[in-house]
């Protein structure tokens, strides 16, 4: 009896409006987990009323409120707003949740350290249209934005050397391609690219070393020698020890990149990109003119 009464008296402090809105909150969620508004009835809904003790003749009315003057719960009524407000909130938890497992993945990290390090914004690939199959305008609308939205450049691998942040990345520099991108704080951003393309670039910072270093550096670690990559000063270290009659000694060698320069193609009458081998040592770019490529 004094439970019927403390609550009783709960429910007398709240306004008719603020009643009506809760006990249509509570009856949408009771059956959205119990199959969905289509098995809710008048009955369930007087029964949700009655438990709210309601002021003498104020039942009635609170019922049409909540049920709707004309159809059922989905048509009108207060329980049709809760159920919208209750779908919009399930559905931003969902999109909440996924989006922190998103940024708990180790590629998403990745990315988000090499925008931050770089000004650029975050790697978002191309994703699906989600709507009707139909080729509607808004779709239409929806897929030229998601093919002009800059989508970012998305990272592989990233390491730190003398100060710098380095990158292996997959594409950027407004072109996919394969490259190491380096930059101290907010300094120049270095980069080069790789002599390959496709399925053959680097799948981590290991490869991405041997195939600059080229055939020499490939030879060095399988005869176990000590090698290393100046990702700064873009070239490598193979470090002699006179295991194999070689004098002990370091031997520098420059990087195996390449540049992409426009020209003009006889056939289509358009400019394309080619790709053109150099081998790089800093800043210095000179051709290479040996028939070495290490694709």
């Amino acid at each position: 009896m004094n439970d019927t009464i403390l609550d009783g008296l709960a429910w007398s402090q709240l306004t008719e409006q603020a009643r009506i809105a809760l006990i249509a909150n509570k009856l949408v969620s009771e059956f959205d987990s119990a199959g969905g508004l289509d098995s809710l009835t008048k009955t369930a809904v007087q029964a949700a009323v009655k438990a709210t003790f309601p002021p003498h003749g104020r039942g009635k009315a609170i019922f049409i409120a909540l049920w709707g003057a004309d159809g059922g719960p989905g048509k009108h009524g207060e329980i049709a707003r809760q159920s919208a407000i209750h779908w919009a909130r399930r559905k931003a938890r969902k999109d909440f949740e996924g989006y922190l497992y998103e940024q708990a993945v180790h590629a998403t990290r990745l990315n988000n350290a090499y925008a931050a390090a770089f000004d650029r914004v975050p790697y978002k690939p191309w994703r699906p249209w989600k709507g009707p199959w139909d080729y509607t305008d808004e779709r239409r609308v929806w897929e030229e934005a998601e093919h002009n939205r800059d989508k970012g450049d998305e990272c592989i691998a990233l390491t730190h050397q003398s100060g710098h942040v380095v990158c292996l990345m997959e594409s950027g520099h407004g072109m996919h391609g394969p490259h190491i991108a380096t930059r101290r704080l907010r300094g120049p951003i270095v980069r080069t690219f790789f002599r390959c393309e496709g399925m053959n670039s680097p799948d981590n910072l290991v490869e991405a070393a041997i195939r600059l270093g080229g055939p020499k550096v490939r030879a060095a670690i399988a005869k176990g020698k000590r090698v290393r990559t100046d990702w700064v000063g873009r070239r490598s270290f193979i470090y002699h020890d006179g295991s194999d009659h070689e004098h002990p000694k370091i031997e520098e060698l420059p990087w195996q990149a390449a540049i992409w320069r426009s020209r003009n193609s006889i056939l289509t009458r358009v400019n394309v990109l080619v790709r053109v081998n150099v081998l790089v040592r800093g800043d210095e770019e000179t051709l290479d003119t040996s028939d070495s490529d290490d694709d």
